[in-house]
């Protein structure tokens, strides 16, 4: 284990004088299969696959922080179609620094880049737009104050920006425009039981649109993080979200229901989680969206070598209907089961199957059956 003295990140955080132990761990898969629907289009024909990703990781540890610099690249080829690959590729920096016991400090910076809607099917604006480019720069940081050993404060900010390449030919592509969206939340929560917390929470949030609406959001929320066993674990909230949209010199208000739950099982050998939230997202035709999402995951360690994960979700993507041109509704389905082998410490192979369905509301429904086997390696440092 190599030691770094003095480590300075980019956010300039090991103090100078602490060792700062580093780790590096790269994770390679390949595979290959095939899908009945890739694109999800209505009547849409199937299609060999091959695909691959890169998966680096590097991180320095010191007793007072840690900062990851990580990577992802992936690709997607289609054997019977003439059309552009599935691909993506993002770079993400994180950096946690504890200045006391009390005082803690999170936030990182990002970019990631994905050039069609089959990586990102729920996606409403690359799911109307075929192969369009779509950039996305992104900044957060958050601290954490433990007032005494009941009560925590915290306050965080953030900032993103889209941008949309050069690509496609419809109507719809030459009307997507770039977006900056903003903003930041206070929380406060406090232990009123051995097994209970309860808090508040104010988000707000500010959507600045190239040509199109902006809308800002204000969501208070009530939360509540109760263990119900020593298995069983519920994270939730609950609350309103307030949204005004303006356009030339035009307004419309909203209020609509939001909340957000992960309530999880942890047992020897296994994991169930179910997960659901309702909230808003920026969009490429100005204005917000609402999202709704639930989820389950599960996962076995079936033997010492041997694993199953397992996992579903239903997502509804609705626009407003106040920039009524482009109020799109989307539902979509999937679920996904993989099962993995170790054949070596750092080699594993396994099989994957997956279901997914798709409606746009003007443009129909496509649902998929796909499977792939693949291979994965694993390079570096491993994790205990």
């Amino acid at each position: 284990m190599k030691k770094i003295i003095g480590f300075v990140g980019a956010f300039g955080l090991a103090s100078p004088g602490l060792a700062a132990d580093t780790y590096f761990g790269l994770t390679a898969e390949i595979g290959g299969g095939y899908d009945s629907n890739p694109y999800l289009r209505e009547g849409g024909g199937g299609s060999a696959t091959v695909n691959g990703s890169l998966s680096p990781t590097i991180q320095f540890v010191t007793p007072t922080s840690t900062t990851a610099l990580s990577g992802y690249v992936a690709r997607t080829e289609y054997l019977q179609h003439n059309r552009n690959p599935a691909k993506s590729y993002s770079v993400d920096l994180n950096h946690t620094q504890s200045f006391s016991p009390r005082l803690t400090w999170t936030g990182g910076i990002g970019f990631s880049d994905t050039t069609t809607s089959l990586l990102d099917p729920i996606d409403q604006d690359i799911a109307t737009s075929s192969d369009r480019s779509r950039r996305l720069y992104h900044g957060q940081g958050s601290f954490t104050w433990k007032q005494d050993a009941l009560s925590t404060w915290t306050l965080s900010g953030f900032a993103n920006k889209a941008e949309y390449g050069n690509g496609g030919s419809s109507t719809v592509d030459r009307l997507l425009r770039d977006y900056t969206t903003y903003g930041g939340a206070i929380g406060y929560s406090r232990v009123v039981s051995e097994r209970t917390s309860l808090g508040v929470t104010v988000n707000g949030s500010r959507i600045n649109s190239k040509s199109y609406p902006d809308t800002t959001s204000i969501q208070p929320q009530l939360t509540i993080t109760h263990q119900f066993s020593s298995i069983w674990t519920l994270n939730a909230g609950v609350g309103a979200i307030f949204q005004k949209t303006s356009f030339n010199g035009d307004s419309h208000k909203s209020t609509n229901l939001g909340f957000n739950f992960d309530m999880c099982g942890t047992y020897p050998q296994q994991t169930l989680c179910f997960s659901g939230s309702r909230d808003t997202q920026p969009s490429g035709f100005g204005g917000a969206r609402t999202r709704t999402n639930i989820g389950l995951t599960y996962s076995r360690q079936l033997s010492e070598r041997s694993s199953i994960t397992a996992s579903g979700n239903y997502l509804k993507d609705k626009s407003p209907a106040f920039f009524n041109q482009f109020a799109q509704s989307i539902d979509y389905q999937n679920a996904t089961v993989r099962y993995s082998h170790d054949l070596t410490e750092r080699l594993s192979a396994g099989v994957q199957g997956d279901y997914r369905r798709r409606h746009i509301r003007g443009e129909g429904t496509g649902d998929s059956v796909g499977g792939l086997v693949f291979l994965s390696m694993k390079f570096g440092h491993l994790k205990q």
